[in-house]
Order: structure tokens, then C-alpha cells, then sequence
């Protein structure tokens, strides 16, 4: 497979399909005797005369005039236009005659005619030389549109352009004719009516065509060195204009972005986000942001043209959010920006200190560059995927509004006319306050008891909690929801406006519980609100109590009035509300085992004496251990539950729950079944001493796939923890006690520990969940095989 430029590849396409078909001839201005503008007719005068390499006037009209006529008569031209701005001298011909002859003739005459030419800016070319009209023709039927972004595509495209019977407009850029790529050798076509994914991706969607292409795939790459995934579809085919890989991309990544090198109003992003809303609305997460150039004529000053057209930068500063700084978060709080507004930023420097759901984390900067302007201030909220600042190269400015805006916000201002070209005004998030957090998780538990004890209840299996309580029924209600599909028949997700799923959490209805009315079946606003209305008043379910190892402290001062309000911090409240959900949304079941901790206890003095004191083990480090290892003989146990599927996890890595007098963190001990105790025992002192100094990283909190809470250490005999999403285990450690014990048919002394694993019913059942707590015990009662 050769490597070609662009150009080469054009004039490979048509060297070829002049030698198929005498009936293709090429005319246009010096394309002929100089080879053309830009070099794509280079030696094809020579090698087919000049009778079909037609060097004209300088006179479009009498250019696709002439095309037509010759089209209708049973040959085949391409007609070249220097450039896309010489066109509008012929528009008479290519919209009136060109695109509806066929039309008018019943069907009767073909115009199998092709019409290249390069358009786009960036070239110093001045405001009559720098256009991109795609648009212009993709609203003409009768019309194909094309616009390619690679060599291969060129190539493939523009021969099945010559072959097709309708006329094509053949949409090139000037700023690709020196682009390489891999070109297939000899007969190679791509249809005229197919779009496609050219890079796969997960969070976000990026649409673009022609150059913009080579600009989306550049910023995908440097969006991939900071974690953000994205998928880049090619337009290549604007008319017809191919929106399945679009859907099904969005239906993935739920985020959209549009990149055009033309004006944004009215253009091709209008068109990809209106038929993306029309098709793929209850999968977006967010509003479709729209990146075009700057809606001001084209300047012939290099730096201001930098500035008007999208580049790398415009992508990358569109796709800057929120960060998700842990497997649960849903927002973060801005506590402190390390950076002012101006001020020069390099990749890796500490930029922003955020309040997640599990700890305080400074935030490192994505890209260098100037901190062109900080959107979220301090003390303000912001969801996943909202914009907090933007972060420019110090000249160019985006030109667009920003991707990833939460739902329900305005949409960035667009440039006005002759203003200077500047970064677009992003919206404002929304601010989530605590409490906001911590009604909608009482109301959701309120709800769910006051359901359970009108249907009257019903049991656990394998000896659920009694729900004859309040906690019991209304956890057999959550159970009997999440029994219920929350899929419709046609294995399609269920649909519901964005404005019916926010009024949903602010009314803390259950929206699988909503019979839609709108059309296929959506929720809708009114549906919610006669949802709510029929709710009514709901009695409040007892509070379970939190699984969580805490500090020794001081009593806290008495109140000095009949009542104290605290409010929550945004950790606080959001610890309460993930508990909640998980006890009533996951179908807990419990297991309880007593272990003979003597061996174990030994091993650990042993071991202790033998190596320096910063080098100690404790129990919990045993433990770690050994459901480490009992997780990789259990893969079932190490999993999750997600939207309706079981995701098995391949890396075992073991939450540790700490408890500090303001708030409840699990740090994530990574691979902990690869570890010796040593590395164990070191590893977790580290995390857990960074988090206690709110120096953890966003990673010492994501990933974990099974948890431990130990509050042995307070004389707690035994208790049963909350499963910590997205686990679906937890085991609950209590202390080691003396015991009188029978062995070999003599009391004697020994030491015991009780613990308690909760499981979520949905990912595995009695059986598995016995089987591997017997292996947890197996191995604490043979410590050996925790060393070996």
C-alpha cells in the first residue's frame, strides 16, 4: 500500500479512471499546461492530450455550462473550479440546471457530472479566498456532497464521483493537498453515501469532515493522554448525509461535538446536532457543541486568521470538564484555583483543588498554556462533564461554546459580527447545594418504605431483613423495582425528556415506577408531576447505620441552643446520599463467619520482629491478603452491577474504609492479590496518610472492585457494612476477642474474630458468597499461604 500526499491521490483517481472510460475528460482553468493550482492535474495533459485535459477561460459559468451539456450528451467531466469561491459565478448553473435536469426529464437524462474545488482558509488568502460552502450545496437536492479528509478517501471517492450518473459536488481543502496517508494500489472505491468511524472511543463523540478531520483526530489524541476517550466520526458524505455511525456513536459516548472549518450558523453541525436530537435525544448527556470558524470575514493577517479558524486547541479547550475524580462522583465542589486567570500553566502543575465525594484532590492541568478564563469561581459546584475553566496556546481562542454543558443550561453566545474573535462564553453549571443531595435520598427511601408497608411486604429470600420493620420493607420495595425491567420490550432504554429527569430527582420520584405518555412511550414533565402529586406524604425510614472505621477524637462541644443545624459538606452529603442508594437500591444479604485468628496473630508478631517498625504489619493487612487471594479463586464475588449486566473484574483491588471525624474515605489498594504483606502493609499506610492530609489523588479513589471496613479496633464484636459502589461485596471486620474454645474435646483459650460479608444479590447468590468466605477463612487460619 503506497503512501501519497493528497494531491497525489486525486491525480492517481483520475489517471486511472481516464485510461477505464474515454467518455471522462477533465476541464477547468491552467489545469492543463501548468498542471493546475495545486498540482492534482500534474501530467495529465501530457499523457492524454489536450482534447481531454481542457485547459478554459477564466469564465466558471461557461465552465459548467459546458459540463452539463457535455454530461447530458453521455460523457463524463470533471470540472475543476480554482477555488470554491470562483463557484458562486456558476451558482445559476449548478443549482438550477446541474442539480434538477434529472429531476425535469423524468428520470430521462443522466448528468454524471463531477465539480472539484478547494475551499477552506488558514492560507493568508484574504476574505474572497478562505471559504468553506459545503453547506451551501448539501441544501441543494440533486446534489451529492462530498468532502474528504484522508488520501485513501480521496482516492476512492472521487472515482466512484466519476462513475455516479447524478452530479457531485467534489468538496477538497487546500490545506490537505500535502497530507500523507496509506493509499490503496489500483481499483479502490468508497461509496459516496457512507460515513464512518476513523478512531474509536468511549466519553465523547467528535463529527468532522474535510480538514477539520485531521484537526478532530489530533485533538483526540492529546484528549487520550488525559484520560478522555473520544471518538472521532468522518462526514465525509454530506449529501446524502450518513448519520448512522453518528447515532450509534452518541448512543455510546452520550457528549457530541460538531467541528467545521465553515461558519457555525447554518452549517453542517446545525444539521448533524438537529438530526442527532431528533434521533438520539434521550442518550445525550449533555447539549451538542457546535466548533466553526469565527462569523467575521476572513482576515489576511496571519495571527488573526489563526485566531478565526478551529484548530487542535479549540477542540481541546471545548472538551475540558469537570473531572471525574471517583467511580461515584456526580459533581465537585471548587474549594481553591492554585492558577489566576492569565497566568501561564504547564501539563502536570497542580492547577485546581476540587471537593469530590471521597476527598479534597488537587487537580493537575491537562495541557500548557495561558488560563485563558475560569468559568466555575471557588465555593461554586459543577456536575461531570461541565466546563470550570479553559485553558488557550495564548492565541488562538475557541470559537465555539463548550461540550460538555450540563442539561438544562443556555447554550455559549455566539460571536457577534466584527467583535474580536475571543473565547465563547460558557454557561454557568448548575449548582447542586448538600442538602438538595440529602433531601432527594430521603425522599427516595421515604417513598420506597411507605410502598412496601401499603403492599404488605414480603420476605427475603435466604433470610432477608424482616419487613415488618420500616429499613426491611423498604428495602423489599427496592428489591421488587429493581426485579421489575427497566428496559421496555423492544430491549430499547427507557425514554425520558431531560426536563421530566430533573424534575424526577428534584421530587425524588422513581421514574421505572412512570408509565409514559409522550410520544414512544417518553416521560414526560407532565408525567412526573402527576407521579409526585400521587406519592403524597411518605413516612421516613430508619437510617442504617454507616460501615466505617473512625479516629479517636475530643467530644464534640454540646449545643449551645435547643438545636444545632450543621450543614453538610458536599463529601458529607454525598456519602449520605450513595449509602442510601446503595442499601436501597442494592438487594443486601448477609453472611457471618467466626474465624480462629491464633495463627494469624502469631504470624504477624513473628513477622514483626523480624523487620524494622516502619516495615510492620497489622491484621488488616492479613486480611487484605487473604480476600485478595480469595477474590482471584472467586471472580463472581469481584464484580459489579451495571445497568442490568454483571461486569467481572480483571484487576483485584481492595477499598479500605476510613473513617475521620468529618467524613468517610475509602482509598483503593491496587492489585492487592499481586502484593507480598510487606508491600501491602506499606502501600496502604501511604494511602491511607495521604488521605487523611487530603493529598491523595483522584486514582487512590477510583476502581476499587471490593471493600473492607474494620472497626475492630473500637471493641465492635460484629456488625453488617453498606456495600460501597460499585463493589458488590463488603466485608465487615469485627474485633479479635479471647475466647474458651473446645478443641480435641478441651476447653481451652483462643481468639476469634466475627465477620460479616454483605453481598448484592443481584451479582451472585448464598451459595458463593458462603464459599468464598469459607476460603477467607481457609487462609487466615493458615496464614502460610499468605506469605508464600
Amino acid at each position: 500500500m503506497a503512501i501519497l500526499a493528497m494531491r497525489d491521490a486525486l491525480n492517481q483517481a483520475l489517471r486511472e479512471e481516464m485510461k477505464r472510460d474515454e467518455a471522462v475528460f477533465l476541464l477547468g482553468e491552467d489545469i492543463g499546461l501548468y498542471d493546475g493550482s495545486f498540482k492534482v492535474t500534474r501530467g495529465l495533459m501530457k499523457e492524454f492530450g489536450e482534447k481531454r485535459v481542457l485547459d478554459t477561460p477564466i469564465a466558471e459559468e461557461i465552465i459548467i455550462g459546458t459540463a452539463i451539456g457535455a454530461a447530458m450528451s453521455g460523457l463524463r467531466p470533471v470540472a475543476e473550479m480554482m477555488t470554491v469561491n470562483f463557484i458562486m459565478v456558476a451558482m445559476d448553473q449548478v443549482v438550477n440546471a446541474a442539480a434538477h435536469i434529472r429531476y425535469m426529464f423524468g428520470g430521462g437524462t443522466k448528468v454524471p457530472l463531477v465539480i472539484r474545488t478547494p475551499g477552506g482558509g488558514g492560507h493568508q488568502l484574504g476574505a474572497q479566498h478562505s471559504h468553506s460552502h459545503e453547506n451551501w450545496f448539501a441544501h441543494v437536492p440533486g446534489l451529492k456532497v462530498v468532502a474528504p479528509g484522508t488520501p485513501a478517501d480521496a482516492k476512492g471517492m472521487l472515482k466512484s464521483a466519476i462513475r455516479d450518473d447524478n452530479p457531485v459536488m467534489f468538496i477538497e481543502n487546500e490545506g490537505t493537498y500535502a497530507v500523507k496517508g496509506e493509499v490503496p494500489d489500483g481499483e479502490h472505491l468508497v461509496p459516496l453515501d457512507k460515513n464512518e468511524v476513523k478512531r474509536p472511543g468511549e466519553h465523547i463523540t467528535i463529527c468532522a469532515h474535510s480538514r477539520m478531520l485531521i484537526v478532530a483526530m489530533d485533538a483526540a489524541a492529546e484528549l487520550e493522554k488525559e484520560g478522555i476517550s473520544a471518538e472521532v466520526v468522518d462526514m465525509r458524505a454530506l449529501r446524502p448525509l450518513d448519520m448512522t455511525p453518528v447515532i450509534e456513536s452518541v448512543k455510546k459516548t452520550s457528549r457530541l461535538i460538531t467541528v467545521e472549518e465553515g461558519w457555525r450558523s447554518y452549517g453542517v453541525g446545525s444539521e448533524i446536532a438537529s438530526r442527532v436530537y431528533e434521533e438520539a435525544f434521550d442518550y445525550l448527556d449533555a447539549p451538542v457543541a457546535r466548533i466553526g470558524a469565527a462569523e467575521v470575514p476572513a482576515p489576511y493577517n496571519k495571527r488573526l486568521e489563526k485566531i478565526v479558524f478551529p484548530g487542535k486547541a479549540d477542540v481541546i479547550v471545548a472538551s475540558v470538564q469537570m473531572p471525574r475524580l471517583s467511580d461515584s462522583m456526580e459533581t465537585g465542589k471548587i474549594l481553591r484555583w492554585l492558577k489566576k486567570e492569565g497566568e501561564d500553566v504547564k501539563k502536570g502543575e497542580p492547577l485546581v483543588e476540587i471537593e469530590s465525594d471521597k476527598a479534597n484532590i488537587e487537580v493537575e492541568a491537562y495541557a500548557s498554556g495561558k488560563l485563558s478564563k475560569i468559568v466555575v469561581p471557588e465555593g461554586e459546584s459543577a456536575p461531570i462533564g461541565a466546563v470550570i475553566a479553559e485553558i488557550g496556546d495564548g492565541a488562538s481562542a475557541p470559537s465555539a461554546q463548550t461540550p460538555a454543558e450540563p442539561q438544562g443550561q443556555a447554550p455559549a453566545a455566539a460571536p457577534e459580527q466584527g467583535a474580536k474573535p475571543a473565547t465563547a462564553e460558557a454557561p454557568k453549571p448548575q449548582s447542586t447545594t448538600p442538602a438538595s443531595h440529602v433531601a432527594q435520598a430521603d425522599r427516595a427511601v421515604a417513598a420506597a418504605a411507605q410502598t412496601a408497608a401499603d403492599a404488605g411486604g414480603e420476605q427475603y429470600p435466604h433470610g432477608g431483613p424482616d419487613d415488618r420493620t420500616e429499613v426491611g420493607a423498604a428495602a423489599q420495595a427496592a428489591l421488587n423495582v429493581i426485579r421489575r425491567p427497566t428496559e421496555q420490550s423492544d430491549g430499547e432504554r427507557q425514554r425520558v425528556s431531560p426536563v421530566a429527569r430533573r424534575l424526577a430527582e428534584e421530587q425524588g420520584v422513581d421514574l421505572r415506577r412512570v408509565q409514559g405518555t409522550g410520544p414512544g412511550g417518553r416521560i414526560t414533565k407532565e408525567d412526573v408531576e402527576a407521579a409526585a402529586q400521587q406519592k403524597g406524604e411518605a413516612r421516613p425510614a430508619a437510617a442504617a447505620p454507616a460501615a466505617a472505621t473512625r479516629e479517636t477524637r475530643p467530644a464534640a462541644a454540646r449545643p449551645t441552643g435547643e438545636v444545632e443545624v450543621v450543614e453538610l459538606t458536599k463529601l458529607q452529603s454525598t456519602v449520605a446520599m450513595r449509602l442510601a442508594q446503595s442499601m436501597f437500591s442494592a438487594p443486601h444479604f448477609y453472611v457471618t463467619s467466626e474465624i480462629a485468628m491464633d495463627d494469624a496473630v502469631r504470624l504477624r508478631q513473628m513477622f514483626n520482629e523480624a523487620v524494622e517498625k516502619s516495615e510492620s504489619i497489622s491484621i488488616n493487612d492479613l486480611i487484605v491478603k487473604a480476600v485478595a487471594l480469595a477474590l482471584t479463586k472467586f471472580p463472581e464475588v469481584n464484580a459489579s452491577w451495571a445497568d442490568g449486566r454483571i461486569e467481572r473484574k480483571r484487576d483485584v483491588n481492595i477499598g479500605i474504609a476510613v473513617g475521620l471525624p468529618d467524613r468517610l474515605i475509602v482509598p483503593v489498594l491496587r492489585n492487592a492479590d499481586q502484593k507480598s504483606l510487606k508491600e501491602i502493609a506499606t502501600e496502604s499506610k501511604q494511602l491511607i496518610e495521604r488521605a487523611r492530609a487530603n493529598k491523595a489523588a483522584a486514582q487512590d479513589y477510583m476502581g476499587n472492585t471490593f471493600s473492607i471496613s474494620n472497626l475492630g479496633m473500637y471493641d465492635v464484636d460484629q456488625f453488617t457494612a453498606i456495600i460501597n459502589p460499585p463493589d458488590s461485596g463488603i466485608l465487615a471486620i469485627g474485633s479479635i476477642e479471647d475466647k474458651a474454645v473446645v478443641k480435641d474435646g478441651q476447653v481451652v483459650p483462643g481468639k476469634r474474630m466475627r465477620v460479616t460479608l454483605s453481598v448484592d444479590h443481584r451479582v451472585f447468590y448464598g451459595v458463593t458468597a458462603a464459599q468464598f468466605l469459607q476460603e477467607v477463612k481457609r487462609l487466615l487460619q493458615s496464614p502460610m499461604a499468605l506469605v508464600l
